[in-house]
């Protein structure tokens, strides 16, 4: 039997990780322009699509962060009404061989 191994932020790298999240954040409208400018620096952010109210963004695992503490990170802000998580996908090539 294959199970996939605990994964981490200090266990896993990188490369043997994919972690990629679809994420809407609804905004006060008045701020849109100013949380799209901000997230535009964060590390594994992309903000795709933008209008009245609503960031459509991508998540991804960086180096220095998971992706689920940037979707943390997402609800602290000000500005933010809430943060819906709409896809996710996750592969990892670190898999453990278990024998029962």
């Amino acid at each position: 039997m294959r199970v996939n191994a605990f994964v981490d932020d200090q266990n896993a790298s990188a490369d043997a990780v994919e972690n990629i999240c679809g994420v809407v954040v609804t905004v006060f409208p008045q701020h849109r322009e100013g949380v799209q400018t901000v997230l535009a620096h964060w590390p594994g952010v992309e903000v795709v699509a933008a209008e009245h109210s609503k960031l459509v963004l991508t998540v991804e695992d960086t180096a220095a962060q998971s992706a689920e503490r940037t979707l943390a990170r997402l609800g602290d802000l000000e500005q933010v009404q809430a943060v819906s998580l709409i896809y996710h996908h996750f592969e990892s090539n670190l898999e453990k061989e278990i024998t029962p």
